[in-house]
């Protein structure tokens, strides 16, 4: 039986990874060709075929949905109505680089809609401070609309290693071109997790700005504090909190949206000088919190909310 499963597996990922380069390599970039709303429409229909046969993240999934939001936010046809409109909201993020490489990507900027505009002319007064996010719907656009508005950000990324993608080459190339979109999209370089936090208190210390995200999994952050999130325990990273109170730098919480299903929307919360550190961090947690309520298919951390949640 064991050497029938190692099969099994060994078939699973050679499916898996014709089906990544196909994906990445090949279908986004042909959809990105289109003028909008296709690409993001094309996207969303090819979205389909990983929501049918991706079982093992569908049921992941479903029992984290289940038990983080309860029975009662959901019934069966909005559960799986959720589910399948996260592979859309994942697939929609994921074209955007190439949209933004290959597409019209100046309509795509015009169509953006945004709110809070006046929290973010007041923080930009600063000159450098902290645009913090979430894995939540897929940011990538407001790197190019800050660029316009002479608003260079770096983004503060986990370090893409290939020995992490053992058997999966096409996502390795697959995120090391995203970083490199990203460097492009923000005419600034990215700061890697191995520079920690001298690289951050470096920029900021320049009147740089940063773009982190906030909700990562606990064992990728050394400081960490424990915070109520959807009802469980979870830890959120203190050090970014940190540095903003140690710097006086404001901080600006902002989400982005896959609107009506072929629009973006990213809204910019009010700006936060940091006093006291934990009741921040319950802050920060608490809007990710809300925001997953209202729109649970766009946190893309669902299938890893084993990782992210601890017992």
């Amino acid at each position: 039986m064991s050497e029938v499963a190692e099969i099994n597996k060994m078939v699973y990922l050679w499916i898996e990874n014709i089906w990544l380069w196909l994906k990445y390599f090949f279908f986004f970039p042909i959809f990105s060709l289109f003028p909008p709303p296709l690409p993001y429409l094309l996207a969303r229909y090819l979205s389909r075929l990983d929501y049918l046969y991706n079982l093992t993240k569908k049921r992941s999934m479903k029992k984290w949905m289940i038990k983080l939001l309860g029975h009662s936010h959901f019934s069966r046809k909005e559960l799986d109505l959720a589910t399948r409109r996260y592979f859309e909201v994942i697939y929609c993020d994921q074209i955007d680089i190439f949209i933004y490489l290959f597409g019209f990507s100046k309509t795509f900027k015009r169509r953006l809609k945004i709110e809070g505009r006046e929290n973010l002319n007041e923080i930009l007064r600063n000159g450098g401070g902290i645009l913090l996010s979430a894995h939540f719907g897929g940011g990538f656009w407001v790197l190019p609309f800050l660029k316009d508005l002479g608003v260079k950000a770096h983004f503060f990324s986990t370090d893409i290693k290939k020995e992490d993608y053992p058997s999966k080459v096409p996502l390795y190339l697959f995120d090391k071109l995203g970083n490199w979109v990203v460097q492009r999209a923000s005419s600034r370089r990215i700061l890697y997790k191995k520079g920690g936090r001298k690289s951050l208190m470096r920029a900021l210390k320049q009147k740089e700005w940063v773009v982190v995200l906030f909700d990562v999994p606990p064992f990728i952050v050394k400081e960490n504090m424990e915070v109520s999130f959807l009802g469980k325990n979870a830890r959120f990273p203190k050090g970014i909190i940190s540095i903003a109170k140690e710097l006086n730098v404001p901080i600006l919480f902002f989400f982005s949206y896959l609107d009506g299903e072929k629009e973006r929307r990213i809204c910019f919360e009010k700006p936060v000088y940091v006093k006291d550190e934990e009741e921040c961090v319950k802050q920060f947690a608490g809007l990710i919190d809300q925001r997953v309520r209202e729109r649970p298919d766009h946190w893309h951390l669902w299938p890893f909310a084993n990782q992210f949640f601890y017992q």
